[in-house]
């Protein structure tokens, strides 16, 4: 059988055309690839023109820019993102964090900050969420309205004493306060009062919980104190309000409200307010 060698060397020099061909789309792909690359990481229209902050309430916008460590003006690919997200989530005032590019010139930084529900009296005043988180706050010239939370360093952990640095230090101290039962009382007292009682929520200025189960509420003004006992706080908490509103409708001052008895209130010790005398 005789073979065709002019049509075998036909499809050979087609096959050797489609590959150089295939090669050379390859290798142009390849060039003009780097040359948008290089077009992307060059041209002014991609430096970051703005870097915007969602979710933030607490916290200060140019802080929160500061702590990510993006400029503007820098290539909007060549931005480490992943950096700036590391950043900021291991700041304790961050509970969630996010960030992505806008095309051609935008960076947003979308954070959820931690909410406190109080103050906690430690080595320093810090805020405290639900959760038992410690959250710094940002300076000594501005507190949230919130009660305090006292009684809880009556036992240093050891470990503080060994830490050499602010950062060490504070996450020491949050790691005992995560377990520490007194916080956890603190905690769901507050949130207590805020559910059953908002108006008398606001006239708190500190719960002591060096003994977590005869918490003691001091209020703002009037420095009342009322001990709380443990448990039933729904109904405790109601008791308090019928009786807070008796004392003024009848005009009666008192320094101590005693709730840990079942169904009773204990009020001592007992002025009553008279009328001044009027000068005909």
């Amino acid at each position: 059988m005789k073979r065709n060698w002019g049509r075998l060397f036909l499809r050979f020099f087609l096959f050797i055309a489609m590959l150089s061909t295939a090669l050379g789309c390859l290798v142009y792909g390849l060039i003009e690839s780097k040359a948008l690359y290089q077009w992307l990481r060059t041209d002014p229209i991609f430096a970051v023109d703005e870097i915007k902050v969602v979710g933030n309430d607490l916290v200060d916008e140019a802080e929160i820019k500061i702590l990510a460590g993006i400029e503007r003006g820098e290539n909007i690919l060549t931005a480490d993102l992943l950096t700036a997200r590391d950043r900021l989530s291991i700041d304790r005032r961050f509970d969630r964090v996010f960030i992505n590019r806008r095309f051609p010139n935008s960076i947003y930084i979308y954070l959820r900050e931690r909410r406190p529900i109080a103050l906690v009296k430690l080595d320093k005043l810090y805020a405290v969420d639900t959760n038992a988180e410690l959250i710094p706050l940002q300076s000594a010239g501005y507190l949230p309205d919130l009660p305090v939370i006292t009684g809880l360093m009556s036992q240093t952990p050891a470990a503080l004493q060994r830490s050499p640095s602010d950062i060490e230090q504070f996450e020491v101290m949050r790691d005992s306060m995560l377990t520490n039962p007194n916080l956890d009382r603190g905690i769901y007292v507050v949130e207590m009062i805020k559910r059953f009682s908002p108006a008398f929520h606001d006239r708190i200025s500190e719960i002591n919980v060096v003994h977590p189960h005869d918490p003691v509420i001091y209020t703002v003004k009037d420095g009342l104190s009322i001990r709380l006992g443990i448990g039933r706080y729904s109904h405790k908490i109601n008791m308090l309000n019928r009786t807070i509103h008796r004392l003024k409708k009848d005009g009666i001052k008192t320094r101590v409200i005693d709730l840990r008895f079942k169904d009773q209130v204990i009020v001592r010790p007992i002025v009553t307010t008279a009328p001044e005398n009027k000068q005909s």
